[in-house]
C-alpha cells in the first residue's frame, strides 16, 4: 500500500508540477516505476519505512507524499531512456 502511494505520489507531482522540480524539459520521459524504486531505496536507507508504519493510513499517505516531494528536491528523477 504505501509503495502504491509512493508511485502514485510522484506520478501526480511529476505530471503536475515538473516546474517545481525543474524538470519540464523530461516530460513523458521519467520512468515512474523505477523512479519509486530508488526513493523506496532511499527510505529503507534514511530508516524511514519503520516511523511510516506506525502511523494510521491517512498520515502514511500524507508523509509519502511529502517525502516523494523531499525527494525529487534533492534528486534527478530516472528518466526511460537512461534507465539510472
Amino acid at each position: 500500500m504505501l509503495y502504491e502511494h509512493l508511485k502514485e505520489s510522484l506520478a501526480y507531482e511529476l505530471t503536475h508540477y515538473p516546474e517545481d522540480y525543474e524538470l519540464e524539459h523530461l516530460a513523458g520521459e521519467i520512468d515512474i516505476e523505477r523512479t519509486a524504486r530508488r526513493v523506496w531505496r532511499w527510505f529503507m536507507r534514511q530508516d524511514i519505512l519503520p516511523k511510516l508504519r506506525t502511523k494510521q493510513e491517512w498520515q502514511n499517505q500524507e508523509s509519502i507524499h511529502l517525502l516523494a516531494c523531499d525527494w525529487l528536491s534533492m534528486y534527478e528523477p530516472t528518466t526511460k531512456e537512461r534507465n539510472n
